[in-house]
């Protein structure tokens, strides 16, 4: 890739990264993209964080149903997927340090493809749908964390996240 990823580089990079945050930090058996498009999901539970760079700034998400959240949250917590669930404080800080770890992952093959310095910023956990302006653009992955299946979503703002 070459000058300031696209919206499309920063979501490949989010599902590449998606597959190592699967083995090493959930003890699954990998991720996989089944579908990419640029509708925003329904109402779901997502965290979202920030990605700065010096030319730009966009948004990746990472949602999934509330069943799904307790999942993943369960599986980040090295619990067994029929255990109690978790409250819902404890599912939302779970998901979103899940998606503080894939943020950070996709912050390192960013920076490996393009030479880019990105920060990050604190992950936001979102109950519902999600509104966005319509001069943003917005690319998503329907995927699976193992046999979970989630929403991968990069935002980027009509003013290249300048404002």
């Amino acid at each position: 890739m070459s000058g300031y990823p696209s919206i499309s580089d920063w979501l490949d990079a989010v599902v590449e990264s998606s597959g190592e945050l699967a083995t090493t930090m959930l003890g699954m058996t990998g991720a996989e993209l089944l579908s990419t498009h640029d509708r925003l999901p329904g109402q779901e539970n997502a965290a979202y964080i920030s990605v700065v760079g010096e030319q730009s700034a966009v948004q990746i998400g990472l949602g999934a149903t509330p069943e799904n959240v307790q999942l993943l949250a369960k599986a980040l917590m090295g619990m067994d997927a029929d255990e109690d669930d978790l409250d819902l404080d404890e599912a939302s800080d779970a998901f979103s340090e899940i998606t503080n770890i894939l943020a950070g992952q996709v912050k390192t093959v960013i920076g490996k493809k393009s030479d880019m310095v990105v920060n990050l910023g604190i992950p936001m956990f979102i109950k519902g749908e999600l509104h966005i302006p319509d001069s943003s653009e917005v690319r998503v992955a329907d995927a699976k964390i193992g046999n979970v299946p989630v929403t991968f979503l990069v935002m980027k703002s009509g003013d290249g996240g300048r404002s």
